[in-house]
């Protein structure tokens, strides 16, 4: 992947919540696409660089039991002190599973909903791209959805030091239309918690 355990470890543990680019509090977007690509609520759901808090989806939607999957490549953004990777763990009483990973190779679940709100953007590399795709194809289900959003090509072109790589809506509908069908492709902008305005491209797709 494009950035390092280390990189992203680093930009949680000296960062407070408040003062992430990515922070928010109101993730009607994201619940609307969720709403709009899911083939049933409750369902099986993953978050892609989730994190845990209050700008977590998984502290807003319904899921089947054990059906929702928070994926990040920090354990420090996951809150678990722990150095294992790549396995998910169940913690008692809360209805989520947890994996520190790579979404590139982590192990994966069968899902209904893919959600990525800023992740796919770090993926600067076509192969690794492609790579991605491919991956979240094979483990959503057939007719579920995926969304993913990332800096559009009027946003920046870099976040929290790292280069990302724009794409219009049209260009997110082409990379995925292989294995997905799009729903809506489209720019909205995020606000961060300083004010400043970024924008972002949203491509929403049901699984062929």
């Amino acid at each position: 992947m494009a950035t390092s355990k280390e990189h992203w470890e680093h930009v949680y543990e000296s960062t407070p919540d408040a003062e992430r680019s990515w922070a928010r509090k109101d993730l009607k977007d994201s619940l609307n696409a969720i709403d709009r690509v899911a083939p049933r609520i409750p369902c099986a759901i993953i978050d892609v660089g989730g994190g845990v808090g209050d700008d977590s989806i998984t502290s807003h939607v319904a899921f089947d039991d054990g059906a929702g999957y928070i994926l990040d490549i920090s354990a420090a953004a996951l809150g678990i002190n722990s150095e294992e990777r790549n396995q998910w763990i169940s913690i008692m009483g809360v209805n989520t599973s947890f994996c520190v990973g790579d979404v590139l190779t982590a192990p994966l679940p069968q899902v209904e909903v893919w959600h990525d709100r800023a992740t796919m953007h770090f993926l600067t590399d076509i192969k690794d791209r492609r790579r991605y795709i491919e991956r979240a194809a094979d483990h959503i289900v057939p007719g579920g959805g995926i969304i993913v959003s990332g800096f559009s090509t009027e946003g920046p072109t870099h976040c929290s030091g790292l280069e990302v790589l724009r794409r219009s809506p049209s260009e997110l509908t082409a990379e995925f239309s292989e294995y997905f069908d799009v729903i809506d492709a489209y720019e909205a902008d995020h606000i961060t918690p300083t004010g400043a305005v970024q924008r972002f491209a949203w491509y929403l797709g049901r699984r062929k």
